[in-house]
């Protein structure tokens, strides 16, 4: 992580190197879809958005209630 953040380039943001960084750190341990229910699991929603938003979608339940 230290090292993502050290070699950031100049346009990134801190955070987002840092992020890449942990996503292909678990990407090598976990498959993406997976990692969402782990994290849900833990109550750490708000992470979903930094690091899984293009595994959040095929985890949604679809509600044909919901007005």
């Amino acid at each position: 992580m230290m090292e993502a953040y050290q070699k950031k380039t100049a346009s990134q943001s801190y955070r987002d190197a840092v992020s890449e960084k942990c996503r292909e750190l678990l990407d090598g341990i976990v498959k993406p879809v997976i990692a969402v229910r782990y994290v849900v699991a833990l109550g750490k929603r708000g992470l979903l958005w930094g690091l899984l938003p293009d595994a959040i979608l095929p985890n949604v339940l679809e509600v044909h209630h919901a007005e």
